[in-house]
């Protein structure tokens, strides 16, 4: 199992978005709500960022039911749970609804985007998220976020067109206690990605992730997404304590095998075992003179991140060739680093297959 969900590494809000430019025109985030507390909650703030909008555009966002059997919106009320005003170009930002919608775990809805009537020049771009289809658990049949498109008609009589569905919703759920939320399968990315380069000649040889696991876990590999992997480059991927020992090490991948934009996996030669809640650096080291590229995500507040993989528990960090350092000119800076679990452990044991076991991670509680 990856986690975080494999992506397209360089990618993120900004590289998957759709422009409305005329009357009608919708576009809609559609999905299950995944809370990072789950219960009963009021549906109070939607996060979203968005492109290039002209400054006179009226927006209305307003969270729909989605219709049965077609999996659209329902729209046949846009205005109950409903906000509407202008928006501010390439910001990720909050809208307040009039009145909290209220929804439990598991709700499917629809936040849909739209024009509040309409004037010649208007427009809205409206980013969503591009992740690999199959390796990361997004696309067809996944059960997880999507996003559309409306092309044509009124209600109910309308077209909408998938967009496509490996591009899950970028956008975030706030509740009225305070608590955030997904829609289950999509992500909260506030900046188009960030990078820093990685080489044994620059300023940092390695870079990745400061994690805990809140349970026992078995690897089988690790990854890393990057927007350059130059040609002839050999680089590995390794576990550190914070003391700054090697832990683990990947086995030594060629960059001839992987195109830009991807994830490479590395694989250990055997199974690896973490220990639970133990702060651990897992990073990507390049023995080249020629850069590497790693993405990182950027988040806009450390309370966003409890609906992240990880949680709060941990940073972008990296080595300088002298000491460690914690991304700290962005504290919610993440880089496209991850594990593959091969076993999790409950500590509690028996049945035949002992205390290790495969078992998916809850969002939330890393």
């Amino acid at each position: 199992m990856s986690y975080p969900p494999l992506t397209s590494s360089g990618q993120g809000p900004g590289s998957a978005y759709v422009t409305l430019d005329a009357q009608g025109e919708k576009f809609a985030f559609i999905g299950r709500v995944k809370a990072a507390s789950p219960g009963n909650k009021n549906l109070s703030s939607i996060w979203c960022r968005f492109g290039t909008l002209n400054a006179a555009s009226q927006m209305r966002i307003s969270i729909q039911s989605v219709a049965t059997g077609d999996n659209i919106p329902d729209e046949a009320d846009n205005t109950t749970y409903s906000w509407t005003g202008t928006l501010t170009s390439n910001a990720w930002q909050a809208v307040t609804l009039g009145t909290a919608r209220p929804v439990a775990e598991g709700d499917l809805i629809a936040i849909v985007v739209e024009f509040e009537g309409w004037t010649a020049g208007w427009t809205c771009t409206c980013y969503n998220y591009t992740a690999i289809a199959g390796l990361s658990g997004y696309g067809a049949g996944s059960g997880t976020a999507y996003t559309v498109t409306k092309i044509t008609g009124t209600y109910p009589s309308v077209t909408w067109s998938a967009n496509p569905e490996i591009n899950p919703p970028n956008c975030l759920l706030e509740f009225s206690d305070g608590t955030f939320g997904l829609l289950a399968g999509g992500t909260c990315i506030s900046s188009t990605p960030g990078t820093v380069n990685v080489s044994n000649s620059g300023s940092y040889q390695r870079a990745g992730n400061s994690v805990k696991f809140p349970f026992p876990c078995k690897l089988s590999a690790l990854w890393a997404g990057a927007s350059t992997w130059p040609a002839g480059s050999a680089c590995v991927m390794k576990i550190y304590n914070t003391a700054g020992t090697v832990l683990f090490s990947t086995l030594t991948m060629d960059t001839d095998q992987i195109n830009s934009y991807y994830a490479m996996i590395f694989p250990f030669a055997a199974e690896v075992e973490l220990a639970a809640n133990t702060e651990y650096y897992i990073v990507l080291e390049n023995n080249s003179a020629t850069n590497i590229t790693l993405t990182s995500y950027i988040f806009s507040a450390l309370a966003h991140l409890t609906t992240q993989p990880w949680g709060t528990n941990g940073t972008g960090i990296r080595w300088d060739g002298t000491s460690w350092a914690k991304a700290v000119t962005n504290p919610f800076t993440r880089y496209c680093v991850g594990v593959i679990i091969s076993a999790l452990s409950d500590g509690a044991g028996g049945g035949s297959g002992g205390a290790f076991q495969c078992r998916q991670l809850s969002m939330g509680v890393l």
